[in-house]
């Protein structure tokens, strides 16, 4: 074994000493997953599912040990970075750029006494052996969707709650507060409608 493919061999065992202690995956056939790139914050149980004939080389937190990422069939996430505290869905033939940042909470609490606070708090125990379970009752989330089809642009972030239509564009650098409409052009901070897709374009 030259020392190219036992590094290979190293690397692919320690892999998959961390998917034994990751969360719970299904990967359709002949899909790429970068696995070392899944961070469980708060231990095993969330679920990762991805169809067939997909690539994704995301970073995925997952926030609880009920988060759920679920991308379908021949989807390509590159470069992006989802954080699920509930639910993400991506659907079948969606394009999503690098850069792209994904999340279905807002992390911390707007009220700073009392609730924030203890996030601050946290931050400095964690690495002293403190407790890394997090309060998430005062913090809003919302599960994300995005349908079939869509394309999201490098740099964008789409946020809680936002559901993305079917064979819509979100361009480059945009952050989608609300939901966009099928087949249709969004951008800006907050994205705004440009224009609707025509059936020719389709």
């Amino acid at each position: 074994m030259n020392p190219v493919e036992w590094l290979k061999h190293v690397l692919d065992r320690h892999a998959e000493r961390r998917l034994r202690c990751g969360p719970r995956m299904t990967f359709g056939r002949e899909s790429f997953v970068a696995y070392h790139s899944i961070q469980l914050r708060d231990g095993w149980g969330p679920t990762l599912d991805i169809g067939e004939r997909s690539y994704v080389n995301a970073g995925i937190v997952f926030e609880t040990k009920t988060g759920s990422v679920t991308i379908g069939n021949a989807s390509f996430v590159g470069g992006a970075t989802i954080i699920c505290r509930d639910s993400v869905f991506i659907g079948d033939n969606v394009e999503i750029a690098w850069g792209v940042t994904i999340m279905d909470h807002n992390s911390h609490s707007v009220t700073y006494y009392g609730e924030r606070e203890k996030d601050t708090l946290m931050a400095y125990l964690i690495p002293r052996g403190g407790n890394s379970a997090k309060d998430w009752s005062n913090v809003h989330h919302a599960p994300i969707v995005i349908r079939d089809k869509a394309w999201i642009g490098f740099g964008a972030i789409v946020l809680k709650g936002v559901t993305i239509g079917e064979g819509a564009v979100v361009g480059a650098g945009s952050v989608v507060t609300k939901d966009v409409p099928d087949w249709t052009v969004v951008g800006g901070n907050p994205a705004q409608v440009l224009y609707s897709i025509s059936p020719e374009q389709r």
